[in-house]
């Protein structure tokens, strides 16, 4: 799988990590505009430092956390040639969604009928991580396969 394709790979993958960093931080600045009430100048200045601060964490959590499942995935598509849109995009909310309830279950201990508070934030930026991989690699998945067994 990785004579001519891990560039490819490789590229997707960090896309999609830097995908899901925007969303999260995007949605989280939605958030706290819609607290803050208007105030632009403490908006900016909030925004401002999470750049600075907040959105280099968030790409390294994305990052290392779905390093395995997503090397998974990618296998799993290039194995059987798999270039739907609908599988990435399935596989990354999927990965986002289940990653925030172990967190969830990790930190705070499993509660019976209560989701985790940000499933649907993270579930959402799996989304948009997995449909930014299939943009930039997904679509070709499997191609050199044939190449690769010669």
């Amino acid at each position: 799988m990785c004579s001519g394709n891990c560039p490819r790979v490789l590229g997707g993958w960090l896309a999609g990590c830097a995908a899901a960093t925007v969303t999260i931080y995007a949605l989280v600045l939605v958030v706290l505009g819609m607290r803050l009430g208007g105030d632009a100048k403490g908006l900016v200045a909030v925004s401002l430092v999470g750049l600075v601060y907040a959105v280099p964490i968030i790409f390294i959590e994305t990052f290392v956390l779905s390093g395995l499942p997503a090397a998974l995935v990618i296998w799993l598509s290039e194995k059987f040639q798999l270039r739907s849109g609908l599988f990435f995009g399935g596989a990354g909310a999927a990965i986002g969604g289940l990653f925030d309830v172990l967190l969830h279950v990790v930190s705070r201990g499993y509660t019976a009928g209560k989701p985790a508070s940000g499933s649907l934030l993270f579930a959402l930026a799996g989304l948009m991580a997995g449909l930014t991989y299939w943009l930039v690699a997904g679509k070709h998945a499997g191609r050199n396969r044939s190449s690769d067994a010669a």
